[in-house]
């Protein structure tokens, strides 16, 4: 894939993936968008307040170093 893809493709992809990554971390309007796109996929009506994701993203982190 990597030689039959279009660099302009594969740095598309990899900057989408890394606003994505990085979009719950970023500014508020950077974390109403990332909301509202995963929102229309998960059916969810409201964002959780800022302690709860805060306390999310903590234990994610927790569990990817144990």
């Amino acid at each position: 894939m990597l030689s039959s893809v279009p660099l302009d493709d594969w740095k598309a992809y990899l900057r989408w993936h890394l606003v994505d990554a990085a979009a719950g971390s970023l500014s508020s309007a950077f974390v109403n968008e990332d909301f509202r796109f995963g929102s229309t996929l998960s059916g969810a009506k409201e964002m959780l307040p800022r302690n709860k994701r805060c306390t999310r993203a903590t234990d994610r982190v927790s569990r990817q170093v144990a």
